[in-house]
């Protein structure tokens, strides 16, 4: 009997690494002899799934299992406690005294605190894990090299980002300050371009870098998410950022006000879409204002959203790309006046976004230029019409290996074979 294949997915910051790798891991699972185990590396992430129910459905159902921390001690009974420890001891040589006091903690109902989550997880996944999937988001994953030596590392994006085109200034700072340099020397590290990889190759010293395209940008994942085609009304959809990075007092809530009088103006069903790493509670407090208006937090991912929508609104985000992937006008709204952010561009002697440069996005800089371009959107059907061409030629010339992006990543990590 042939044996599975064993793949161990990290996710380590956000659900973007969900939403990134989630097409890729469908179709695996899908069409081959492979088991798939999750690991979220924090609780919070696991409450965001509120945020992501698509996602989160699709992969609970195929996944043998989603672990934290904190469910893995749950799980594990007080004799299997103590059994794992013994093992665990026999393998890696605690030492009298650490031996002791896990020991306690496990008397204590702390068994997890005493060991960190790559020594947690390798009590619930097995030894056999062929492939280990994580995200570049700079952290160490060396704990999890040295528990599951054997896997073959992937390691893939969390978003759509050009990060060819940050400044060299902040390119450095990353550099500096994250772990990039620890990812293990044999990696397959998977992007979303070939513009990237000058950027990564400095970056992290890989040489198996390999640029495969978007996978959630594939017609086949597109396609898959189910259209609701008996709306009462239009739909605006409303992309966020955090509210840290506006500069301003008030800004970031008059930028919210200002979109909800725009679908009032309208009469369209607003939909607010948050950043993965953002709280809800900055949005909220603002919304308790609009009690009677037809507003909600959009609980599914960007793309999915986006094609239950007519027109989207964004700040300077990626999420913009998801919106032009759905086949809808994406219009930023954003003034860029004492806006200084290590992730903008300079363009003409000004700041600006890389969606703006690339014109990708319909610029609204005050109230007044958005009220004229949703008004015109949805009055003049041939201008709606050229924009979203013109949106789709320019985000088309920016995607790579489309209709072949996860065949493409099966071949280079040799799983055809599966």
């Amino acid at each position: 009997m042939m044996k599975s294949t064993n793949i161990l997915l990290i996710v380590n910051n956000s659900w973007g690494e969900v939403d990134w790798i989630l097409p890729v891991m469908e179709v695996l699972k899908s069409c081959r002899d492979v088991k798939i185990w999750v690991y979220f590396s924090s609780m919070q992430i696991l409450k965001d799934v509120k945020e992501y129910e698509d996602l989160y459905s699709r992969l609970t159902k195929i996944s043998v299992d989603i672990y934290t921390p904190w469910n893995i001690k749950r799980k594990l009974g007080f004799k299997r406690q103590f059994a794992e420890l013994i093992k665990i001891n026999r393998s890696h040589k605690l030492g009298y005294y650490r031996f002791i006091r896990k020991i306690g903690s496990i008397v204590r109902g702390r068994f997890h605190a005493m060991f960190n989550s790559s020594e947690l997880l390798r009590l619930k996944v097995p030894e056999s894990i062929d492939y280990l999937f994580h995200d570049y988001s700079g952290v160490d994953f060396s704990s999890y090299y040295r528990e599951f030596n054997s896997a073959q590392v992937v390691v893939f994006p969390h978003g759509t980002f050009l990060f060819n085109l940050l400044n060299s200034a902040f390119q450095q700072q990353i550099k500096r300050s994250l772990s990039y340099n620890k990812i293990k020397n044999d990696a397959f590290l998977l992007l979303g371009s070939p513009i990237n990889i000058p950027y990564f190759r400095e970056l992290t010293g890989l040489k198996n870098i390999v640029a495969v395209g978007y996978p959630k940008f594939e017609s086949s994942w597109i396609n898959s998410f189910p259209i609701d085609d008996k709306k009462s009304k239009p739909t605006l959809l409303y992309l966020l950022i955090p509210k840290r990075k506006v500069s301003g007092e008030g800004i970031f809530a008059k930028y919210i006000e200002s979109v909800i009088e725009i679908a009032r103006r309208n009469n369209m069903r607003l939909l607010i879409k948050k950043h993965p790493r953002q709280g809800e509670s900055e949005i909220e407090e603002i919304l308790e204002n609009y009690p009677n208006e037809d507003i909600e937090i959009a609980r599914n991912s960007v793309l999915h959203t986006a094609l239950l929508s007519d027109i989207t609104i964004c700040f300077p985000t990626s999420a913009c790309m998801d919106a032009i992937a759905a086949g809808i006008p994406v219009i930023e709204y954003f003034d860029y006046t004492g806006q200084h952010w290590s992730t903008l561009v300079e363009m003409d002697g000004e700041i600006t976004s890389v969606y703006r440069m690339n014109d990708m996005v319909l610029a609204s800089d005050d109230l007044d230029e958005l009220r004229e371009s949703v008004e015109k959107i949805i009055k003049d059907a041939e201008f709606r019409d050229r924009l979203v061409k013109k949106q789709r030629q320019v985000w088309e010339h920016l995607q790579y290996n489309s209709g072949q992006v996860i065949e493409t990543i099966v071949k280079v990590l040799n799983l055809s074979h599966v």
